[in-house]
Protein backbone atom coordinates (compact mmCIF):
# COMPACT_ATOMS: atom_id res chain seq x y z
CA UNK A 1 0.00 0.00 0.00
CA UNK A 2 1.54 3.30 -1.15
CA UNK A 3 1.58 6.64 1.54
CA UNK A 4 1.16 9.74 0.94
CA UNK A 5 2.25 12.74 1.45
CA UNK A 6 -0.03 15.40 0.76
CA UNK A 7 -0.22 19.22 -0.51
CA UNK A 8 -3.24 21.04 0.00
CA UNK A 9 -3.51 24.27 -2.14
CA UNK A 10 -7.00 25.20 -0.61
CA UNK A 11 -8.60 28.43 -0.52
CA UNK A 12 -5.12 29.77 -2.26
CA UNK A 13 -3.47 28.11 0.84
CA UNK A 14 -0.93 25.42 0.93
CA UNK A 15 -0.91 22.99 3.59
CA UNK A 16 1.32 19.62 3.66
CA UNK A 17 -0.45 16.21 4.99
CA UNK A 18 1.89 14.11 6.85
CA UNK A 19 3.64 11.14 5.19
CA UNK A 20 3.72 8.84 8.35
CA UNK A 21 -0.50 9.74 8.73
CA UNK A 22 -2.47 8.50 6.33
CA UNK A 23 -1.73 5.59 3.63
CA UNK A 24 -3.84 4.63 0.41
CA UNK A 25 -4.87 6.62 -2.61
CA UNK A 26 -5.00 10.30 -2.51
CA UNK A 27 -8.49 10.99 -2.41
CA UNK A 28 -8.48 7.92 0.46
CA UNK A 29 -6.00 9.94 2.44
CA UNK A 30 -8.25 13.28 2.09
CA UNK A 31 -11.29 11.22 3.29
CA UNK A 32 -9.47 10.03 6.46
CA UNK A 33 -8.24 13.22 7.48
CA UNK A 34 -11.18 15.12 6.76
CA UNK A 35 -13.05 12.27 8.86
CA UNK A 36 -10.55 12.93 11.90
CA UNK A 37 -11.95 16.19 12.33
CA UNK A 38 -15.66 15.23 11.52
CA UNK A 39 -16.00 12.75 14.45
CA UNK A 40 -14.66 16.21 16.90
CA UNK A 41 -17.19 18.52 15.10
CA UNK A 42 -19.83 15.91 15.68
CA UNK A 43 -18.93 14.84 19.19
CA UNK A 44 -21.83 16.25 21.26
CA UNK A 45 -19.55 16.88 24.68
CA UNK A 46 -17.28 19.20 22.30
CA UNK A 47 -19.74 20.65 20.87
CA UNK A 48 -20.79 22.66 24.13
CA UNK A 49 -17.22 23.11 24.74
CA UNK A 50 -16.39 25.57 21.81
CA UNK A 51 -12.66 26.28 23.30
CA UNK A 52 -12.12 22.80 23.35
CA UNK A 53 -13.10 21.55 20.30
CA UNK A 54 -11.35 24.45 18.72
CA UNK A 55 -8.32 23.03 20.26
CA UNK A 56 -9.25 19.27 19.60
CA UNK A 57 -9.56 20.03 15.83
CA UNK A 58 -6.39 22.24 15.43
CA UNK A 59 -4.30 19.16 17.03
CA UNK A 60 -5.65 16.88 15.03
CA UNK A 61 -4.64 19.20 11.79
CA UNK A 62 -1.50 19.93 13.25
CA UNK A 63 -0.72 16.25 13.86
CA UNK A 64 -1.61 15.97 10.28
CA UNK A 65 -0.09 18.66 8.62
CA UNK A 66 4.06 18.61 7.57
CA UNK A 67 4.59 22.44 8.14
CA UNK A 68 8.09 21.72 7.50
CA UNK A 69 7.24 20.53 3.84
CA UNK A 70 5.12 23.29 2.94
CA UNK A 71 7.54 25.61 4.35
CA UNK A 72 10.52 23.73 1.89
CA UNK A 73 7.99 23.91 -0.81
CA UNK A 74 6.73 27.62 -0.47
CA UNK A 75 10.98 29.16 -0.72
CA UNK A 76 11.37 26.44 -3.45
CA UNK A 77 14.40 26.68 -4.86
CA UNK A 78 15.64 29.16 -2.05
CA UNK A 79 15.60 26.62 1.01
CA UNK A 80 18.55 24.38 -0.47
CA UNK A 81 20.26 28.14 -0.17
CA UNK A 82 19.18 28.78 3.52
CA UNK A 83 21.09 27.17 7.00
CA UNK A 84 19.35 24.96 9.01
CA UNK A 85 18.70 27.91 11.43
CA UNK A 86 16.90 29.98 8.72
CA UNK A 87 15.15 27.14 7.51
CA UNK A 88 13.82 26.07 11.06
CA UNK A 89 12.98 30.10 11.92
CA UNK A 90 11.11 29.99 8.41
CA UNK A 91 9.10 27.37 9.19
CA UNK A 92 8.13 28.68 12.31
CA UNK A 93 6.96 31.64 10.71
CA UNK A 94 5.14 29.99 8.13
CA UNK A 95 3.48 28.04 10.41
CA UNK A 96 2.57 31.04 12.64
CA UNK A 97 0.75 32.70 9.69
CA UNK A 98 -0.63 29.47 7.32
CA UNK A 99 -2.73 28.40 10.84
CA UNK A 100 -4.79 30.95 11.79
CA UNK A 101 -4.90 32.15 8.14
CA UNK A 102 -6.14 28.42 7.02
CA UNK A 103 -8.75 28.03 10.24
CA UNK A 104 -10.21 31.73 9.73
CA UNK A 105 -10.82 30.85 6.26
CA UNK A 106 -12.36 27.24 6.57
CA UNK A 107 -14.31 28.65 9.34
CA UNK A 108 -15.43 31.58 8.22
CA UNK A 109 -17.04 30.26 4.92
CA UNK A 110 -17.31 26.69 5.44
CA UNK A 111 -20.67 24.73 6.64
CA UNK A 112 -18.85 23.15 9.57
CA UNK A 113 -21.89 22.15 12.32
CA UNK A 114 -22.42 18.89 11.56
CA UNK A 115 -19.22 18.32 10.13
CA UNK A 116 -17.42 19.58 7.32
CA UNK A 117 -19.27 18.18 3.74
CA UNK A 118 -16.51 17.06 1.36
CA UNK A 119 -17.25 16.08 -2.36
CA UNK A 120 -14.90 14.68 -4.22
CA UNK A 121 -14.84 15.06 -7.80
CA UNK A 122 -11.82 14.00 -9.46
CA UNK A 123 -8.05 12.64 -8.91
CA UNK A 124 -5.20 12.10 -11.29
CA UNK A 125 -2.23 10.49 -10.55
CA UNK A 126 0.53 11.25 -12.67
CA UNK A 127 3.89 9.60 -11.35
CA UNK A 128 4.79 10.22 -7.75
CA UNK A 129 2.25 13.57 -7.84
CA UNK A 130 -1.76 13.06 -7.34
CA UNK A 131 -4.28 16.12 -7.60
CA UNK A 132 -7.73 15.58 -6.37
CA UNK A 133 -10.33 17.89 -6.82
CA UNK A 134 -13.47 18.63 -4.78
CA UNK A 135 -15.91 21.02 -3.41
CA UNK A 136 -16.68 22.00 0.75
CA UNK A 137 -19.66 23.22 1.30
CA UNK A 138 -20.41 26.21 2.35
CA UNK A 139 -22.30 27.78 4.80
CA UNK A 140 -24.93 29.61 2.38
CA UNK A 141 -25.48 26.18 0.29
CA UNK A 142 -23.00 26.99 -2.26
CA UNK A 143 -19.66 25.38 -2.50
CA UNK A 144 -15.75 26.03 -2.56
CA UNK A 145 -13.76 24.79 -5.15
CA UNK A 146 -10.78 23.25 -3.30
CA UNK A 147 -7.86 21.44 -5.70
CA UNK A 148 -5.07 19.09 -3.40
CA UNK A 149 -2.03 18.45 -4.99
CA UNK A 150 -0.54 15.30 -3.36
CA UNK A 151 2.64 13.73 -3.49
CA UNK A 152 3.59 10.53 -2.68
CA UNK A 153 6.01 10.24 0.19
CA UNK A 154 9.33 8.83 -1.52
CA UNK A 155 10.16 6.67 1.43
CA UNK A 156 7.10 3.94 0.25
Amino acid sequence: MSRWRASAVALALALVLAGDAWAGPPTETLRNAFAAVNRLLEDPDLQERPAELLSAVRSVVNDSLDLRAAARLALGREWEARTPAERDEFTRLFADLLRPAYFSAIASRARVRGGLTVRYHEEAIDGHRATVRATIVARDGGELPVEFRLIRDRDH
